[in-house]
């Protein structure tokens, strides 16, 4: 993805646009195709000159683009626009949030949709719905409760719609996700999201009938409003997960996002990861030039699917310079990104100066939910390459991988057992339970503002400091 914070337009004199004028209609046109430079070249000078309609889609654009940078400019066009859009405090004060971990900015959020509840605002409930969903510890199970049947009782689809998206967050409860099966049956001719989750509950029942039929009506409402290229990347991403044990079904999901690909910058995205791998899917696919597409068009999946490539040899020649551009492009926004640049540093791609840069990269993916980097991590503290192995650390993080349930960490454990200590153990166990109340704290922020309104205490933020790497 492109380097987004040394390239804002902001830094460009406006006159090198003059030769076409900026037209709002065509930034959120834009917008939606997922072409965030046409896009911002539209929106930023209206923008500037003060209109709240750019300024509000413009905040939208550098919300999705997801660095610090963008996330900070994000926040600059929405206290613009907030003054013409009352409910745009609702991403404002998440992202006020996102970049100072502080709940009192959730709270304040909570509170504005109530009030704008009560005033008779149509969308205030269900922004509501979503907010008690992306942060359980706002509410009790009683709160939540009234709210999801307030919202199901106006039998508006957009309501039932966000009800039905609170169970899906919330479905590894099985009475949860009963629910969320039985809502979508009920309402799915009215609510489209439904769809990618009755595909994956016939993926899961092995009923690859059912599958076909639900694919074949999502193309045929397609496009549409309710119909969307998103709406098909969901449906295919649901039919590729590994998350259940029944096997992808790939062949559906690449008729999904063939169909997407042109509108939607992660199906494209998404077709070309699919097609490195299984190039046979479609005749006479060329998967690297369509991620070299995407990552023209700004997407860090495509970057990290290319850096992969050049890091493997998958349908091009190894080329560790790129790989390594490919991948630290991605690691500015995903996990995975950051995973995978740190085994290039660990693989010597980039020589033995450079390999201590891993184990920074490998905890910064672990703690935004990346598991399979703590069994990375172990390695790392386990091996007495270039850095002196630490095996009470090398366990800490076998443990977290251990309680995840990465695969390979039983074997890893029984290979690292010889060389630990009784000391090593105390204290590997000891580095295992902070780190994992770190990250509970910063999963759950209003946690750690429950527990600090009880003792006056501060939440432990990290039990390594995030330079130790020894």
């Amino acid at each position: 993805m492109r380097k987004w914070a040394s390239t804002l337009l902001l830094c460009l004199p406006l006159a090198a646009h003059a030769a076409v004028l900026p037209d709002i209609g065509r930034g959120v046109q834009a917008l939606e195709a997922g072409r965030l430079d046409q896009a911002e070249k539209n929106l930023l000078p209206l923008a500037q000159r003060g209109f709240v309609d750019a300024q509000q889609y413009l905040a939208r654009l550098y919300k999705q683009v997801g660095t610090e940078a963008t996330r900070d400019e994000a926040i600059r066009w929405y206290e613009q626009s907030v003054s013409k859009y009352p409910l745009d405090a609702d991403p404002l004060g998440r992202l006020r949030f996102e970049a100072t971990r502080d709940p009192q900015h959730l709270l304040g959020v909570e509170q504005m949709l109530l009030q704008q509840r009560e005033f008779g605002n149509p969308d205030a409930l269900k922004r509501l719905v979503r907010l008690y969903r992306d942060f359980p510890g706002l509410a009790d199970d009683d709160k939540i409760g009234d709210v999801l049947g307030a919202a199901l009782a106006t039998d508006d689809p957009d309501n039932i719609a966000a009800v039905i998206d609170w169970y899906r967050k919330n479905d590894g409860v099985r009475e949860n996700f009963v629910q969320l099966i039985q809502l979508c049956a009920r309402h799915y001719r009215r609510v489209d999201d439904c769809l990618p989750d009755l595909a994956l509950n016939a993926r899961m029942g092995r009923n690859p009938e059912r599958v076909t039929e639900l694919v074949d009506q999502a193309l045929a409402r397609y496009p549409s409003e309710r119909v969307d290229a998103g709406l098909l990347y969901d449906m295919a991403s649901r039919l590729l997960t590994n998350n259940v044990p029944q096997p992808p079904m790939q062949a559906d999901a690449i008729e999904l996002l063939e169909a997407a690909s042109s509108r939607h910058l992660p199906a494209l995205a998404r077709l070309g990861e699919i097609l490195t791998d299984r190039p046979d899917l479609i005749e006479d696919a060329n998967p690297i030039e369509m991620l070299e597409q995407a990552h023209a068009a700004g997407s860090a999946d495509a970057a990290l699917t290319l850096g992969r490539a050049y890091m493997n040899g998958t349908l091009v020649e190894i080329d560790p310079s790129r790989a390594e551009q490919y991948l630290s492009e991605a690691s500015e926004t995903l996990p995975a990104g950051k995973f995978s640049l740190a085994r290039f540093y660990m693989r010597g791609f980039a020589g033995d100066d450079e390999y201590v840069r891993a184990a920074p990269l490998l905890l910064e993916a672990a703690r935004a939910g990346y598991q399979r980097a703590d069994l990375d991590l172990a390695r790392f503290y386990a091996e007495n390459r270039v850095v002196q192995a630490n095996p009470a650390y090398a366990f800490a993080f076998a443990r977290i991988a251990q309680r995840n349930e990465v695969s390979g960490v039983a074997e890893f454990l029984n290979q690292l057992q010889p060389r630990l200590t009784d000391d090593m153990v105390a204290k590997g166990n000891s580095v295992a339970e902070k780190e994992f109340e770190a990250r509970r704290y910063r999963n759950e922020p209003m946690l750690g503002l429950a527990l600090n309104q009880e003792s006056g205490a501060t939440a432990s933020e990290s039990t390594l400091k995030d330079g130790e790497t020894q």
